[in-house]
């Protein structure tokens, strides 16, 4: 029944971390006993600034009296950083909610005051002192977390131009987080200490980054006492704190939105599970939802797994729309499935889905060409241009020589979209209270 903040007052020491075996000094009044967390029915949710406990009944479409029963330190009140129990549907609902219609927020601007923003990325710039450009180049061409560093910095730049086109000022303070993977999660976590320890950023409005998993956590446990917002830009999985601000949903949300819309638009086709032996998972819950559907079982081989073309062509429809909804992320198996199907899309309806993309898919072995003529679906974080993105690809063309790739996009789409929050209300917390869907 306390706050992680008056715990480690407590305990200095679990600071760093909690270990197991420590002995923890706690309040003489204790409301917990030995705790049992069902962990297939409850989760935990951290309390944030300024929320009460109207927003959070709302929120989670619960009573007092009920938040109470699963929390009975409540009855002292609500305080920010306090952990809470709830049944896990309530929190994913709170995850996937997506309803009501979008907001323009360049049409609701209130709060034009200068805006402070840190943007902490792995640039690495000590790496580029060397002594010819040959080297330099060599290191650009190379290091692929520069690279995605320096791209999103190059969308956030012109974020920065557009919210100035819209009245509003920003200053952009830049940090290098030198992230080095031989370091470690130690060394990498000592290098924003001591960038957060020697910046100013009590001024800070919100910092973006850092873009790796371990420092972005490491920046929002620092900052968490001061109240400043960090939003998480790109990985899909972070420790959640009542300052972090998770930009980008997970895979089994994507997942999960996947299933939901097989769901709803598979109803009539000709459905055709394919999965290997480590999807037997996502396999069974596709069942779940169309148990007539029609399996096809790949072969494994010492280089991996393959189809014979005759066991899926023998599943197919003459008349009616395929679904083959593949489960893998091996190479050898999704280019025998794609190259397989794509000799049938001519005379047949072909629709190949997945749940989840992964990185096998980026291989040379695997035909975009065919992929399009399969109407693949997929879920995904990033969604193609828009008429919304036209004049800043123009723009990002006419300044860099070239069209952004998806990591100028995001560095462009998050940073302007969160200067456009924090001026639509007094801070990054009212305006994620406010629930703007953009």
């Amino acid at each position: 029944g306390i706050t992680i903040a008056e715990l480690e007052q407590m305990n200095p020491e679990i600071k760093e971390g909690l270990q197991i075996g420590t002995i923890l000094n706690v309040p003489d009044k204790s409301y917990a006993k030995d705790a049992v967390l069902e962990e297939s029915k409850y989760g935990f949710y951290e309390v944030k600034p300024k929320e009460n406990f109207f927003r959070l009944t709302q929120r989670w479409d619960m009573t007092e009296d009920e938040l109470i029963a699963l929390n009975p330190s409540l009855n002292d009140g609500l305080k920010s950083g306090m952990i809470l129990k709830l049944p896990k549907e309530k929190l994913s609902n709170t995850a996937l909610d997506v309803t009501g219609e979008a907001t323009r927020l360049a049409d609701n601007l209130t709060n034009r005051s200068t805006k402070n923003i840190a943007v902490m990325l792995p640039f690495n710039l000590g790496k580029t002192v060397v002594d010819t450009g040959d080297v330099r180049k060599k290191v650009l061409k190379n290091d692929r977390v520069m690279n995605i560093a320096l791209d999103f910095y190059s969308g956030a730049l012109m974020a920065i131009d557009s919210a100035k086109a819209l009245g509003i000022s920003s200053n952009l303070y830049v940090y290098d987080t030198q992230y080095s993977r031989g370091d470690g999660k130690a060394g990498n976590d000592r290098k924003i200490e001591q960038l957060i320890n020697n910046g100013d950023f009590n001024k800070m409005n919100a910092v973006i980054g850092p873009l790796l998993t371990s420092n972005v956590e490491k920046a929002s446990q620092l900052l968490r006492d001061r109240a400043i917002p960090v939003v998480s830009p790109i990985v899909p999985n972070v420790s959640m704190r009542s300052n972090m601000f998770q930009s980008r949903p997970d895979d089994e949300i994507l997942r999960e939105q996947m299933l939901r819309y097989i769901k709803q638009e598979g109803k009539g086709k000709n459905i055709i599970v394919i999965a290997d032996s480590k999807n037997t998972g996502i396999k069974a819950k596709l069942l779940d939802l169309y148990p007539s559907a029609k399996v096809v079982f790949p072969e494994s081989s010492d280089s991996g797994y393959y189809l014979r073309a005759s066991n899926l062509t023998s599943k197919l429809s003459e008349t009616i729309d395929n679904w083959v909804i593949l489960e893998s992320n091996d190479i050898a198996l999704i280019s025998s499935v794609t190259t397989s199907l794509s000799t049938q899309a001519a005379s047949k309806k072909i629709t190949l889905l997945t749940t989840d993309k992964g990185s096998a898919y980026q291989s040379d072995d695997i035909s975009n060409i065919t992929l399009m003529r399969l109407n693949f679906h997929f879920p995904s974080v990033a969604r193609s241009y828009t008429e919304n993105h036209a004049g800043f690809v123009q723009a990002y063309a006419d300044k860099y020589g070239y069209v952004p790739n998806s990591y100028a996009v995001r560095g462009y789409d998050l940073t302007f979209d969160t200067i456009l929050r924090l001026a639509a209300a007094e801070s990054l917390y009212d305006a994620a209270d406010a629930g703007y869907i953009t």
